[in-house]
């Protein structure tokens, strides 16, 4: 008998399945995000709608005060920050960022 090429993966798959008590057979195969995004998110949109996502549950939360604007693509929810030139964002205050815009 000559051994084809994979057989001895398929084996060790198979010895893997036993050990651990996993049923081996035909799962089905989602689309990969290489094959083609468009499918792959179409069928992640529908199994999460299902709610088989296997993830917990969110909690709603309120939304801080803002605008919600009519797009194209639905509404988008816009919110509007001040904040004074000394504020520091890491090592940077953010009014050293003027000298980029010529102010």
């Amino acid at each position: 008998m000559v051994a084809e090429p994979g057989d001895g993966r398929k084996a060790r798959r198979d010895k893997l399945r036993r050990a651990f008590g996993v049923a081996g057979g035909d799962r089905p195969t989602e689309p990969s995000p290489a094959s083609g995004m468009r499918a792959f998110l179409q069928q992640r949109q529908q199994r999460f709608g299902a709610g088989r996502s296997g993830a917990l549950p969110r909690t709603a939360v309120a939304l801080p005060e803002g605008d919600v604007l009519a797009t194209e693509h639905g509404p988008l929810w816009r919110r509007e920050l001040r904040l004074p030139l000394t504020h520091r964002h890491g090592e940077v205050e953010l009014g050293d960022a003027r000298r980029f815009d010529g102010g």
